[in-house]
């Protein structure tokens, strides 16, 4: 419960960061009692669940979880589990770095890439050093109030990378003479007609500006941040309990302030999604999120 707390109090690392210090911290929890409850594995998912209710690899962490508990609630088939979800998120980011970096390389084999990035994702921090030598430079901004963007320029800048550092108000006109926006996501799901990418607040206003001057927009996600339509009402629960003094803590009288952490971007054309199994297009998206299953435990979750 401590470390499931701490991850919740986090506000720097990226999704993939946080699910396997979850993961880690389960297996360790398992260790220690080998001998745990069905009511003990769904207290445990609902913790997640509530830890950080934006980022979809914890909420599908609780639903394997909660399937454990439909199927039996044996130690060893928890562990299984928690096994394979742990071998996705960590070897998907190496496989995403290489689909990433052949992709440069093969659509621009003789010019280097301006590429343009927001917010912290170790996964797009990979690809990106791993095609360093495609890459002339970086744009990328503070990414207030946490201000993690800093984090990634220092880990950018620290492998040779060219970096450009501004605000944020300031990163949408450097997209008009960039090659490629690319980004990562907390989650990917369907939403009504459309499928929605969850990202740190501006996203969106930076996705719209950047296809606006024909700058692809590139999302790199691996598929454990992928989301059916059944689980989506468990985004976003927590999202008006951000602290408000993050951004000023101490405003004058009638001055409301309001700290929204996550925006949403609809998948429009100019944009490509890259995950560990290689780039899906839209109808594959749609398949992946469509085989995914639901723990029916979940569902009095979110009850």
């Amino acid at each position: 419960k401590r470390e499931l707390d701490a991850i919740g109090r986090d506000r720097a690392s990226g999704a993939a960061e946080l699910a396997l210090r979850a993961v880690k911290a389960l297996m360790t929890w398992l260790q220690r009692n080998p001998r745990q409850t069905e009511a003990e594995l769904i207290e445990v998912a609902r913790m997640l669940v509530e830890a950080q209710p934006s980022m979809a690899s914890l909420l599908r962490l609780a639903n394997e979880i909660a399937l454990s508990a439909d199927d039996g609630a044996s130690r060893i088939a928890v562990r299984k589990s928690l096994s394979r979800f742990r071998s996705v998120i960590e070897t998907a980011p190496n496989r995403i770095a290489r689909h990433f970096s052949e992709a440069l390389r093969r659509r621009r084999p003789r010019e280097r890439w301006r590429l343009v990035t927001y917010s912290y994702s170790s996964t797009v921090l990979r690809a990106i050093r791993r095609a360093r030598r495609q890459v002339e430079c970086v744009w990328c901004s503070e990414c207030r109030p946490a201000l993690e963007g800093r984090r990634a320029a220092q880990e950018l800048a620290g492998t040779r990378l060219f970096v450009h550092f501004a605000t944020d108000a300031a990163l949408n006109r450097h997209t008009c003479g960039a090659d490629a926006l690319v980004i990562g996501a907390d989650s990917v799901k369907k939403d009504w007609h459309s499928i929605v990418f969850g990202n740190k607040v501006g996203s969106a206003a930076l996705a719209d500006t950047a296809l606006f001057y024909e700058c692809p927009v590139w999302i790199l996600a691996d598929t454990t941040k992928f989301l059916p339509s059944t689980m989506c009402p468990l985004t976003g629960l927590k999202e008006k309990e951000r602290p408000t003094s993050e951004v000023w803590s101490r405003p004058p009288k009638n001055v409301c302030v309001y700290n929204f952490y996550f925006d949403s971007i609809s998948y429009k054309p100019g944009m490509r999604v890259l995950t560990e199994k290689g780039w899906l297009n839209y109808n594959q998206l749609q398949h992946e999120l469509a085989s995914i299953r639901v723990s029916p435990r979940l569902k009095e979750l979110m009850n």
